[in-house]
Protein backbone atom coordinates (compact mmCIF):
# COMPACT_ATOMS: atom_id res chain seq x y z
CA UNK A 1 0.00 0.00 0.00
CA UNK A 2 2.49 2.25 1.21
CA UNK A 3 4.93 1.46 -2.14
CA UNK A 4 1.30 2.52 -4.48
CA UNK A 5 0.91 5.60 -2.54
CA UNK A 6 4.77 6.73 -3.19
CA UNK A 7 4.54 5.97 -6.83
CA UNK A 8 1.48 7.68 -6.69
CA UNK A 9 3.04 10.80 -4.91
CA UNK A 10 6.14 10.46 -7.48
CA UNK A 11 4.35 10.81 -10.22
CA UNK A 12 2.17 13.97 -9.20
CA UNK A 13 5.74 15.36 -8.28
CA UNK A 14 6.99 14.32 -12.43
CA UNK A 15 3.44 15.95 -13.36
CA UNK A 16 3.92 18.79 -11.59
CA UNK A 17 7.68 19.05 -12.58
CA UNK A 18 6.95 18.88 -16.38
CA UNK A 19 4.44 21.18 -16.32
CA UNK A 20 6.32 23.66 -14.57
CA UNK A 21 8.80 23.31 -17.49
CA UNK A 22 6.59 23.14 -20.03
CA UNK A 23 5.27 26.94 -18.74
CA UNK A 24 8.70 28.33 -17.86
CA UNK A 25 9.57 27.66 -21.94
CA UNK A 26 6.82 29.39 -23.03
CA UNK A 27 6.56 32.13 -20.41
CA UNK A 28 8.10 35.83 -21.18
CA UNK A 29 9.70 35.81 -17.81
CA UNK A 30 12.12 33.09 -16.78
CA UNK A 31 12.49 31.27 -13.60
CA UNK A 32 15.41 30.74 -11.85
CA UNK A 33 16.42 28.83 -8.68
CA UNK A 34 19.33 29.27 -6.38
CA UNK A 35 20.59 27.04 -3.59
CA UNK A 36 21.07 28.05 -0.14
CA UNK A 37 24.24 29.60 -0.86
CA UNK A 38 22.12 31.96 -3.29
CA UNK A 39 24.09 29.97 -6.11
CA UNK A 40 22.47 29.56 -9.03
CA UNK A 41 21.18 25.96 -9.85
CA UNK A 42 18.20 26.17 -12.40
CA UNK A 43 17.55 28.90 -15.66
CA UNK A 44 14.72 28.16 -17.73
CA UNK A 45 15.59 28.98 -21.34
CA UNK A 46 13.48 32.39 -21.77
CA UNK A 47 17.23 33.71 -20.40
CA UNK A 48 18.46 33.94 -23.74
CA UNK A 49 15.97 35.10 -25.44
CA UNK A 50 16.01 37.82 -23.02
CA UNK A 51 19.77 38.39 -22.26
CA UNK A 52 21.12 36.73 -25.20
CA UNK A 53 23.52 34.42 -23.36
CA UNK A 54 23.05 30.73 -22.70
CA UNK A 55 21.11 29.71 -19.57
CA UNK A 56 24.08 27.58 -19.48
CA UNK A 57 26.14 30.96 -18.78
CA UNK A 58 24.44 31.61 -15.57
CA UNK A 59 24.55 28.24 -13.41
CA UNK A 60 26.72 28.23 -10.56
CA UNK A 61 26.92 31.95 -10.57
CA UNK A 62 25.62 33.89 -7.58
CA UNK A 63 22.65 35.63 -7.32
CA UNK A 64 24.61 38.39 -6.29
CA UNK A 65 26.77 38.51 -9.08
CA UNK A 66 23.79 39.15 -11.76
CA UNK A 67 23.78 42.97 -11.90
CA UNK A 68 26.10 45.29 -13.91
CA UNK A 69 28.66 46.88 -11.80
CA UNK A 70 27.37 50.52 -11.43
CA UNK A 71 23.95 48.76 -10.36
CA UNK A 72 26.08 46.91 -7.26
CA UNK A 73 26.98 50.51 -6.15
CA UNK A 74 23.06 51.80 -5.82
CA UNK A 75 21.42 51.90 -2.56
CA UNK A 76 18.64 50.00 -3.71
CA UNK A 77 21.21 47.36 -5.01
CA UNK A 78 22.45 46.86 -1.48
CA UNK A 79 18.65 46.54 -0.05
CA UNK A 80 18.35 44.25 -2.26
CA UNK A 81 21.23 41.87 -0.98
CA UNK A 82 20.03 42.87 2.46
CA UNK A 83 16.84 41.12 1.87
CA UNK A 84 18.38 38.15 0.66
CA UNK A 85 20.07 37.91 3.00
CA UNK A 86 17.69 37.84 5.35
CA UNK A 87 15.72 35.44 3.21
CA UNK A 88 12.85 38.31 2.90
CA UNK A 89 10.23 38.22 -0.40
CA UNK A 90 11.53 40.02 -3.29
CA UNK A 91 8.78 41.87 -4.69
CA UNK A 92 9.38 44.15 -8.03
CA UNK A 93 12.83 44.83 -7.41
CA UNK A 94 14.26 46.58 -10.67
CA UNK A 95 17.91 46.54 -11.86
CA UNK A 96 20.07 46.42 -15.12
CA UNK A 97 21.73 43.84 -16.16
CA UNK A 98 24.92 43.71 -18.67
CA UNK A 99 25.78 40.47 -20.01
CA UNK A 100 29.48 39.39 -20.59
CA UNK A 101 28.52 40.34 -24.58
CA UNK A 102 27.67 43.96 -23.53
CA UNK A 103 23.92 43.52 -24.07
CA UNK A 104 21.74 45.33 -21.73
CA UNK A 105 18.43 45.15 -20.39
CA UNK A 106 16.23 45.91 -17.17
CA UNK A 107 15.14 43.78 -15.55
CA UNK A 108 12.43 43.34 -12.92
CA UNK A 109 12.76 40.64 -9.93
CA UNK A 110 10.33 38.71 -8.20
CA UNK A 111 11.40 35.60 -5.81
CA UNK A 112 10.37 33.81 -2.58
CA UNK A 113 12.54 32.16 -0.29
CA UNK A 114 12.62 28.65 -0.15
CA UNK A 115 12.37 26.41 3.57
CA UNK A 116 12.66 22.72 4.33
CA UNK A 117 9.86 21.52 6.89
CA UNK A 118 12.61 22.04 9.49
CA UNK A 119 12.38 25.78 8.89
CA UNK A 120 15.68 25.38 6.89
CA UNK A 121 16.74 27.74 4.27
CA UNK A 122 17.46 26.45 1.21
CA UNK A 123 17.14 28.63 -1.87
CA UNK A 124 15.31 31.17 -3.47
CA UNK A 125 12.79 30.31 -6.61
CA UNK A 126 12.27 33.24 -8.89
CA UNK A 127 11.21 35.15 -11.84
CA UNK A 128 12.48 37.77 -13.93
CA UNK A 129 10.67 40.11 -16.21
CA UNK A 130 12.12 41.86 -19.20
CA UNK A 131 11.11 45.66 -18.61
CA UNK A 132 13.48 47.17 -21.01
CA UNK A 133 11.19 48.40 -23.44
CA UNK A 134 8.86 50.16 -20.49
CA UNK A 135 12.55 51.72 -19.08
CA UNK A 136 13.14 53.10 -22.09
CA UNK A 137 9.67 54.27 -22.73
CA UNK A 138 10.04 55.78 -19.52
CA UNK A 139 13.11 57.27 -19.81
CA UNK A 140 11.82 58.84 -23.29
CA UNK A 141 9.27 60.32 -21.77
CA UNK A 142 11.07 61.70 -18.85
CA UNK A 143 13.59 63.29 -21.25
CA UNK A 144 10.71 64.74 -23.46
CA UNK A 145 9.19 66.34 -20.17
CA UNK A 146 12.42 67.56 -19.53
CA UNK A 147 12.72 69.30 -23.01
CA UNK A 148 8.63 70.08 -22.72
CA UNK A 149 9.99 72.03 -19.52
CA UNK A 150 12.59 73.44 -20.75
CA UNK A 151 10.69 74.87 -23.63
CA UNK A 152 8.63 75.56 -21.36
CA UNK A 153 10.74 78.05 -19.30
CA UNK A 154 12.11 79.75 -22.54
CA UNK A 155 8.55 80.48 -23.79
CA UNK A 156 7.84 81.91 -20.29
CA UNK A 157 10.99 83.71 -20.51
CA UNK A 158 10.44 85.20 -23.80
CA UNK A 159 6.75 85.89 -22.78
CA UNK A 160 8.44 88.01 -19.87
CA UNK A 161 10.99 89.62 -22.13
CA UNK A 162 8.12 90.66 -24.55
CA UNK A 163 5.84 92.38 -21.91
CA UNK A 164 8.75 93.59 -20.87
CA UNK A 165 9.57 95.66 -23.76
CA UNK A 166 6.08 96.26 -24.54
CA UNK A 167 5.96 98.54 -20.76
CA UNK A 168 9.42 99.66 -21.23
CA UNK A 169 10.64 102.96 -23.69
CA UNK A 170 13.30 101.24 -25.59
CA UNK A 171 16.05 104.03 -25.10
CA UNK A 172 15.55 105.00 -21.86
CA UNK A 173 14.80 101.86 -19.89
CA UNK A 174 11.77 103.82 -18.13
CA UNK A 175 8.29 102.77 -18.29
CA UNK A 176 6.94 103.76 -21.61
CA UNK A 177 3.34 106.00 -21.82
CA UNK A 178 1.01 102.92 -21.25
CA UNK A 179 3.01 101.40 -18.60
CA UNK A 180 3.35 104.44 -16.75
CA UNK A 181 -0.29 105.41 -16.92
CA UNK A 182 -1.51 101.18 -15.60
CA UNK A 183 0.76 102.08 -12.88
CA UNK A 184 -0.53 105.49 -11.56
CA UNK A 185 -3.79 105.05 -12.28
CA UNK A 186 -2.86 102.05 -9.41
CA UNK A 187 -1.96 104.19 -7.30
CA UNK A 188 -4.64 107.05 -7.52
CA UNK A 189 -7.15 104.03 -6.74
CA UNK A 190 -4.93 103.52 -3.89
CA UNK A 191 -4.34 106.72 -2.63
CA UNK A 192 -8.40 107.46 -2.75
CA UNK A 193 -8.97 104.08 -1.37
CA UNK A 194 -6.87 105.31 1.83
CA UNK A 195 -7.23 108.61 1.85
CA UNK A 196 -3.68 109.33 0.90
CA UNK A 197 -2.08 112.35 -1.36
CA UNK A 198 -0.15 112.20 -4.34
CA UNK A 199 1.72 114.34 -6.28
CA UNK A 200 2.76 114.51 -10.34
CA UNK A 201 5.53 115.75 -12.01
CA UNK A 202 5.76 116.44 -15.76
CA UNK A 203 9.21 117.42 -16.96
CA UNK A 204 9.75 118.26 -20.57
CA UNK A 205 13.62 118.89 -21.65
CA UNK A 206 14.55 122.98 -22.70
CA UNK A 207 14.83 123.02 -26.55
CA UNK A 208 15.34 119.67 -27.45
CA UNK A 209 14.66 120.23 -31.00
CA UNK A 210 17.52 122.67 -30.96
CA UNK A 211 19.81 119.67 -29.67
CA UNK A 212 17.99 117.54 -32.49
CA UNK A 213 18.74 120.00 -35.36
CA UNK A 214 22.13 121.25 -34.08
CA UNK A 215 23.66 118.64 -32.78
CA UNK A 216 22.15 115.37 -34.48
CA UNK A 217 20.01 112.86 -33.08
CA UNK A 218 22.43 111.06 -31.04
CA UNK A 219 23.01 113.92 -28.90
CA UNK A 220 18.77 113.91 -28.31
CA UNK A 221 19.40 110.69 -27.53
CA UNK A 222 22.04 110.97 -25.35
CA UNK A 223 20.25 113.45 -23.48
CA UNK A 224 17.26 111.11 -23.10
CA UNK A 225 19.47 108.95 -21.44
CA UNK A 226 21.35 111.48 -18.67
CA UNK A 227 17.30 112.59 -18.06
CA UNK A 228 16.35 108.89 -17.36
CA UNK A 229 19.62 108.05 -15.15
CA UNK A 230 18.99 111.48 -13.23
CA UNK A 231 15.58 110.51 -12.27
CA UNK A 232 16.47 107.04 -11.03
CA UNK A 233 19.08 108.21 -9.07
CA UNK A 234 17.14 110.64 -7.42
CA UNK A 235 13.56 109.87 -7.30
CA UNK A 236 12.35 107.11 -4.35
CA UNK A 237 11.49 104.07 -4.88
CA UNK A 238 8.21 104.31 -4.44
CA UNK A 239 7.68 106.79 -7.13
CA UNK A 240 7.34 105.66 -10.65
CA UNK A 241 8.43 107.26 -13.46
CA UNK A 242 7.71 107.60 -17.28
CA UNK A 243 8.22 108.53 -20.59
CA UNK A 244 5.28 109.86 -22.07
CA UNK A 245 6.28 111.31 -24.98
CA UNK A 246 9.54 112.61 -27.52
CA UNK A 247 11.25 115.14 -24.36
CA UNK A 248 8.55 114.52 -22.01
CA UNK A 249 8.58 112.66 -18.82
CA UNK A 250 5.86 111.90 -15.59
CA UNK A 251 6.81 111.22 -12.18
CA UNK A 252 4.07 109.91 -9.60
CA UNK A 253 4.90 110.42 -6.11
CA UNK A 254 2.92 108.36 -3.57
CA UNK A 255 1.92 110.34 -0.55
CA UNK A 256 3.55 113.01 -1.23
CA UNK A 257 2.53 116.58 -0.80
CA UNK A 258 3.00 119.44 -3.53
CA UNK A 259 5.86 121.33 -1.22
CA UNK A 260 7.71 117.75 -1.65
CA UNK A 261 7.47 117.31 -4.61
CA UNK A 262 8.79 120.52 -5.79
CA UNK A 263 11.91 120.18 -3.54
CA UNK A 264 12.27 116.50 -5.64
CA UNK A 265 11.79 118.54 -8.92
CA UNK A 266 14.20 121.18 -8.12
CA UNK A 267 16.90 118.62 -7.21
CA UNK A 268 16.55 117.25 -10.42
CA UNK A 269 16.67 120.40 -12.24
CA UNK A 270 19.44 120.92 -10.48
CA UNK A 271 21.11 117.80 -10.98
CA UNK A 272 20.09 117.81 -15.12
CA UNK A 273 21.53 122.00 -15.34
CA UNK A 274 24.58 120.84 -13.81
CA UNK A 275 25.00 117.72 -15.92
CA UNK A 276 27.39 117.88 -19.19
CA UNK A 277 26.46 115.69 -22.69
CA UNK A 278 29.62 114.40 -24.22
CA UNK A 279 28.80 112.95 -27.45
CA UNK A 280 31.04 112.12 -30.78
CA UNK A 281 30.71 115.47 -32.18
CA UNK A 282 31.85 117.46 -28.69
CA UNK A 283 29.80 118.09 -25.34
CA UNK A 284 26.38 120.31 -24.54
CA UNK A 285 24.56 121.36 -21.02
CA UNK A 286 21.19 120.29 -20.57
CA UNK A 287 18.21 122.30 -18.59
CA UNK A 288 14.88 120.89 -17.99
CA UNK A 289 11.14 123.05 -16.76
CA UNK A 290 8.52 121.21 -14.84
CA UNK A 291 5.10 121.62 -13.50
CA UNK A 292 4.09 119.85 -10.16
CA UNK A 293 0.39 118.92 -9.36
CA UNK A 294 -1.33 117.59 -5.90
CA UNK A 295 -3.92 115.08 -5.54
CA UNK A 296 -5.72 116.66 -2.33
CA UNK A 297 -8.36 113.78 -1.70
CA UNK A 298 -11.32 114.85 -4.32
CA UNK A 299 -13.21 113.54 -6.98
CA UNK A 300 -10.40 114.22 -9.82
CA UNK A 301 -8.75 111.71 -11.97
CA UNK A 302 -5.28 110.85 -12.56
CA UNK A 303 -5.74 112.60 -16.33
CA UNK A 304 -6.96 115.43 -14.36
CA UNK A 305 -3.92 115.69 -12.15
CA UNK A 306 -1.46 115.53 -15.09
CA UNK A 307 -3.33 117.86 -17.09
CA UNK A 308 -2.73 120.08 -14.14
CA UNK A 309 0.89 119.74 -14.13
CA UNK A 310 1.10 119.86 -17.56
CA UNK A 311 -0.80 123.34 -17.08
CA UNK A 312 2.50 124.01 -14.94
CA UNK A 313 4.90 122.70 -16.64
CA UNK A 314 3.32 125.55 -19.95
CA UNK A 315 3.51 128.43 -17.32
CA UNK A 316 7.49 127.26 -16.35
CA UNK A 317 7.76 127.31 -20.21
CA UNK A 318 6.39 130.95 -20.28
CA UNK A 319 8.71 131.75 -17.55
CA UNK A 320 12.02 131.01 -19.44
CA UNK A 321 12.46 127.53 -19.03
CA UNK A 322 14.59 125.83 -16.40
CA UNK A 323 12.32 126.10 -13.10
CA UNK A 324 9.84 124.92 -11.40
CA UNK A 325 6.22 126.00 -11.43
CA UNK A 326 3.40 124.04 -9.15
CA UNK A 327 -0.39 124.25 -9.48
CA UNK A 328 -2.07 124.82 -6.50
CA UNK A 329 -3.99 122.26 -4.65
Amino acid sequence: MDSVQNNASNNNEHELLERYRKLAKISTDWFWETDENYVVTYMSESVERITGMPRETYIGMSRFDLASEDTKKTPEWQHHIEQIQNHEKIKNFEYKHVGTDGHIVYLRVNAVPLFHDDGTFHGYLGTTADISELVMAKNHLEATNRELHARSKELEAAKLAAEHLARTDTLTGLNNRRAFFEQARTIDELCKRYKHLYSIIMMDIDFFKKINDTHGHAAGDKALKVIADTLIRIIRTSDVAGRIGGEEFAIILPQTQADSAENLAERLRKGLESSTIDYDCGSLSLTASFGVAQYAGDTATIEEIVSHADDALYQAKHKGRNCVVVTPA
